[in-house]
């Protein structure tokens, strides 16, 4: 029978973070996990945070009380959680338990009882959005204030300018070829942005069914509607900020707590001096990336084709 790991292979985990050690990273590599859990894996700033909010919401029915959504027995992160700390292990406050990740399927294929709820999202609004969050981050492949120099970076795309590593081991070209290559599989979930955006509340029905959760009232729905809105976790911003990483690592080192590593993701903006334009080179390079490394896998030669389908498999 057919799985992840048959379908796209096995890599180790990559974790190109300050805060990543090795007995962290090993840590996170030899996680055991249990039947039923909920893995959201996807490529960064594709709609990451707004799906762990969700998954939480529906499974607690609306439990807001939690110091940041990737805190210790909430949606930890996979592959950062040990290096600051964090026992990914434990039992959560509700199940399934759930998990936060950036790695691709094949270097989570080795997580055989869990299930995978995947995202995408139009690679332009991705990298614009990866930009702002990796400057505010003060990465050095966005030292040029420039989202186009960003999207020619070796942090961006394979074989790009500069010494830059990968974050996550993966593009989100090689993200988005693993997602459709797996999406038969019955642990295997894909969402597109795009259609969550205009239809959230059909997808939590779906969303719910796939966590083996109980069909939702029409209460929960409206509770995790709320809950889940650009507005509600805008005006709560320091629940899913990150801030929690930087405490931990101010402990683990003796130190008190700065803001190096706290960062809203919920309407990030940049400062003045910055370009955010993407130009139509910039434009013509993702169409390229997109071509060279996604339509001879999945015959898609744009992701509008590719959303097309997506569309197709959702109303089957």
């Amino acid at each position: 029978m057919a799985n992840v790991k048959s379908v796209v292979g096995n890599d180790p985990m990559v974790a190109e973070l300050r805060m990543i050690t090795a007995d962290g990273l090993a840590k996170a590599q030899d996680f055991k996990d249990e039947l039923g859990d909920v893995i959201i894996s996807t490529y960064p700033k594709t709609g990451t945070t707004w799906m762990q909010q969700i998954c939480h919401q529906l499974r607690t029915g609306g439990h807001t009380d939690f110091p940041e959504i990737s805190e210790e027995g909430i949606v930890p992160w996979i592959e950062v959680g040990p290096s600051v700390g964090i026992d990914i292990t434990l039992p959560q406050t509700a199940q399934p338990r759930c998990f936060k990740t950036h790695q691709a399927l094949s270097s989570l294929s080795h997580l055989a009882q869990s299930k995978f709820l995947c995202t995408i999202r139009d690679p332009e609004a991705t990298l614009l959005s990866e930009f702002k969050f990796s400057h505010s981050k003060g990465s050095p492949a966005t030292q040029a204030n420039d989202v186009n120099v960003f999207a020619r970076s070796s942090a961006f795309i394979r074989g790009g300018e500069g010494d830059h590593k990968l974050k996550f081991g993966k593009t989100m070209w090689e993200c988005y070829t693993e997602y459709w290559q797996s999406r038969s599989l019955p642990e295997v979930y894909v969402i597109p942005y795009e259609h969550m955006r205009k239809r959230s509340r059909e997808y939590l029905y779906t969303i719910a069914n796939f966590m083996d959760l109980p069909a939702p009232s029409d209460e929960l729905i409206e509770k995790v509607l709320e809950l889940s809105s650009f507005e509600w976790m805008q005006a709560h911003e320091n629940q899913f900020d990150d801030h929690h990483m930087d405490e931990r690592l101010a402990k683990l080192n003796g130190k008190g707590a700065g803001k190096g590593n706290r960062s809203t993701k919920v309407g990030l903006k940049v400062g003045e001096g910055v370009n955010v334009s993407i130009s139509d080179e910039t434009r013509e390079l993702l169409i390229k990336q997109w071509q060279e490394h996604v339509t001879p896998i999945t015959g898609h030669q744009t992701y509008r084709d590719m959303l097309k389908d997506f569309e197709q498999i959702q109303h089957a």
